[in-house]
């Protein structure tokens, strides 16, 4: 079983304004990260979550895949949640957008474990007691991840 990684982008930055978009390099910083992203071998897909049509234009010569989501999200998870509603997939990693150098190794050890199980087993797993307990990573039904 494969995962699926939503990098919510946001235009806002407080300290450095528009920062997923510097692009030192060529390209913006949030693509640098859906490259490593995309290196990860338990990865299906990376979908890039934002309100603002510069990050999706920014984008766009990539061809990364970007889906507008609604303004006023308290935070990247709201996001990420918003997009995770009209997915199929059992697992959904949050990658954070300002992360260029994340090695593709720290994501698949975070998805192994989830990505072995049988299905409907993502979010508890037995403790040994009969009863069974939160599994460490998981944050809602749709095996949210926080990277």
């Amino acid at each position: 079983m494969a995962a699926v990684v939503v990098i919510p982008a946001r235009y806002g930055s407080t300290r450095f304004p528009a920062k997923i978009l510097a692009s030192e390099t060529g390209r913006p910083l949030v693509q640098h990260v859906v490259e490593q992203v995309r290196k990860c071998r338990l990865v299906r897909d990376v979908i890039v979550a934002t309100d603002d049509h510069r990050i999706a234009a920014s984008l766009k010569p990539f061809e990364t895949k970007v889906v507008m989501t609604e303004e006023g999200h308290p935070s990247g998870t709201d996001r990420i949640a918003e997009v995770a509603a009209h997915l199929e997939d059992d697992i959904i990693v949050n990658v954070q957008a300002d992360l260029p150098l994340i090695e593709p190794e720290m994501i698949e050890e975070v998805v192994a474990p989830f990505a072995e199980d049988e299905p409907g087993s993502l979010l508890r797993e037995p403790n040994g007691s009969g009863s069974t307990e939160p599994r460490a990573g998981a944050a809602n039904t749709k095996g949210l991840i926080q990277t």
